[in-house]
C-alpha cells in the first residue's frame, strides 16, 4: 500500500540517479 509507493518513489530515483 503506501510502503509499495514508498518503494516506488526510491526506485523512480534510483533510476533516474542512473541516468
Amino acid at each position: 500500500m503506501k510502503k509499495a509507493i514508498l518503494i516506488f518513489i526510491v526506485v523512480a530515483l534510483l533510476s533516474s540517479c542512473n541516468f
